[in-house]
């Protein structure tokens, strides 16, 4: 067992000194020590290394063999052929002897001690210390074999956890962790959703409650680039090798952490989009193309009432944006006849005119806004936009299936059935009266009560 000392070994003559060498890690690193994603040194630039002695394996295996009563080994024919057997033996045990050699450096920053999961021990073999910050691992090095190589890749991995836990650090207010070791890394993260979806009972249904979602980064592979998993049922799973290939660019996991509560309201607005288009299979389908982490493609393949029309294709580009130094989703139709939508000579049609309900709304709304003919969000505002966005066509569509000729009208009228005009003084305006009755009687005037 080895324990990291809290300043300079104190001096005890009666205790043999060991040989040390020190080596600069800027000599050994490919990063010569430079933390990739501040470019600034992450460790004191020496190292110390530390002969501790030798293990066998072998003799280690045969013993414990013996002690759990194994088969015995067959008696020796002669004695030049016991000879023979006993110096293959002990050239194979020379040949599994290891050296156990003690590594010792010290970070710029010790590791933070809010994250309880960091102290002493991340694994058997390493130790932190908690207030110096210093740190010591240990190899197995083969008898006669060089032990840089060994000694560079789990720097390597010491690096990247450190740069690690100074994320998680950073974005302590969305990310948690749960587990840390020398080649992984396991944290929680999560976010609110919109509650607006409260105050439209009619709308698809969309979680209120504080989802939590695990995510697991694997950095043990020596030259292997870092992989991401995310569990079942995440939303985000979509946009899993975006995320994937930020985390192995310079932005790392710094940039992955910044993207995930930037984007999970969103994913899970297209989960629920899905969801609510399953019922509606023989009006039409809802297709999510996921371009990159930042830009979203939803279209829409309307069914059409008659065999001699063509499907018809609504799409809105959604992209993220930043305004006055803040993030804001923007979503838009997209009428460009190269993305599938037949180009109208009007300059509006039945369904921009049903999107102005949106698109006119909320002009001064602090979670989102409309924009005359687009629609802004915050990432906490994001979700409730595109459902009402995805409520409008779901609408056109359910009516168009009532063969209705004209949508606008027949949602107008709706509107005035359940709302019915009321005089400034109170009374309620009598109806206009019928062209004429079936009887051939002429229709009298109207009567107004005053």
């Amino acid at each position: 067992m080895y324990m990291l000392q809290n300043g300079p070994p104190k001096a005890n003559p009666s205790i043999m000194k060991l040989p040390a060498v020190f080596v600069k890690l800027s000599d050994i690193l490919p990063s010569k020590n430079k933390a990739p994603r501040t470019g600034k040194a992450w460790a004191k630039d020496m190292l110390k290394l530390s002969f501790q002695g030798l293990e066998n394996s072998s003799k280690m295996s045969s013993s414990v063999k013996r002690q759990s009563g194994g088969p015995p080994e067959p008696p020796p024919v002669s004695g030049v052929a016991t000879s023979r057997v006993d110096s293959e033996l002990k050239r194979s045990e020379e040949a599994d002897e290891k050296a156990v050699v003690i590594a010792e450096a010290c970070l710029i920053k010790p590791m933070p001690s809010s994250l309880d999961l960091v102290k002493q021990r991340v694994d058997k073999d390493i130790a932190f210390h908690p207030k110096s910050g210093g740190f010591a691992f240990r190899l197995h090095a083969k008898v006669g074999e060089p032990a840089i190589l060994p000694l560079v890749e789990r720097l390597q991995r010491v690096e990247q956890l450190v740069d690690f836990v100074e994320v998680v650090k950073k974005h302590e207010k969305t990310l948690h962790c749960e587990s840390v070791s020398l080649g992984q890394v396991i944290f929680s993260y999560g976010s609110a959703s919109s509650s607006a979806s409260s105050a439209h009972p009619d709308a698809m249904a969309i979680d209120s409650q504080i989802s939590r979602h695990r995510a697991t980064i694997d950095f043990s592979g020596a030259n292997a680039p870092m992989t991401m998993n995310l569990e079942p049922g995440n939303p985000q799973i979509r946009i899993l090798d975006h995320l994937t290939k930020t985390l192995n660019s310079p932005l790392g996991l710094n940039g992955v952490a910044t993207l995930l509560p930037l984007t999970l309201p969103l994913m899970a607005a297209f989960e629920a989009i899905e969801d609510a288009w399953t019922p509606l299979a023989d009006r039409g389908d809802a297709i999510i193309f996921n371009r990159a982490v930042d830009w979203h493609i939803l279209r829409y393949n309307l069914t059409p009432d008659s065999q001699e029309q063509q499907a018809r294709k609504v799409m809105f580009q959604i992209r993220l944006q930043h305004r006055r130094g803040q993030p804001w989703w923007c979503v838009r139709r997209e009428k460009e006849p190269s993305r599938g939508e037949q180009k109208s000579t009007n300059l509006a049609d039945d369904i921009d005119t049903a999107l102005k309900a949106v698109w006119e709304d909320n002009p001064e709304g602090e979670e989102w806004r409309g924009m005359q003919s687009s629609g802004i969000a915050r990432i906490e505002g994001v979700e409730e936009l595109v459902r009402r966005v995805d409520d409008v066509v779901r609408s056109i569509a359910v009516i168009t299936s009532k063969n209705v000729p004209n949508v606008v009208t027949e949602l107008r009228e709706m509107q005035q059935l359940l709302a019915p005009d009321f005089r400034k003084d109170g009374a309620r305006q009598a109806s206009q009266p019928q062209q004429a009755a079936r009887n051939g009687k002429k229709q009298r005037d109207a009567i107004v009560i005053d």
